[in-house]
């Protein structure tokens, strides 16, 4: 998985990797860790079907969200904005990150994903994965 910082947009682009690695039953996902800077800026999650997985796509709504109603809360200083689907494989929202002393808050990933099963020609099809990877925010700007 990784994160790529694209300082003239202002964008922050993470890929997502889904994958059956140690249960055929029970896929994997693995998101990278990322930091924010300080400023506006739109991430953009990147779904990948790994090892296992015949594909993987973000739910028709709320593919990426972050709960309002989070324990710890959203710090003070961050708005979420506009969230939107581009793709079936990708999700992006809209920050802005003002914070005054480091800190994190959650959001959550939604995906439906089939995989193919080793044994048959069958695949299996409408899970839904509820991952609830954490964003980090810093008050310093990208250089």
């Amino acid at each position: 998985s990784t994160v790529i910082y694209d300082t003239l947009n202002y964008v922050i682009s993470t890929t997502v990797i889904v994958s059956l690695l140690s249960d055929p039953l029970e896929p994997s996902v693995i998101a990278a860790p990322f930091t924010m800077p300080a400023g506006d800026w739109t991430v953009q999650w990147n779904l990948i079907a790994g090892t296992g997985i015949a594909s993987a796509v973000f739910t028709q709504d709320n593919g990426v969200f972050v709960p309002e109603d989070q324990q710890p809360p959203i710090p003070p200083n961050v708005t979420v904005g506009p969230s939107q689907r581009n793709s079936d494989t990708q999700w992006q929202i809209e920050f802005t990150n003002a914070v005054t002393t480091v800190n994190s808050f959650k959001y959550f990933l939604q995906i439906i994903w089939t995989s193919f099963l080793s044994d048959t020609s069958n695949t299996r099809t409408g899970e839904l994965i509820i991952h609830d990877p954490t964003i980090a925010v810093t008050q310093d700007p990208m250089t």
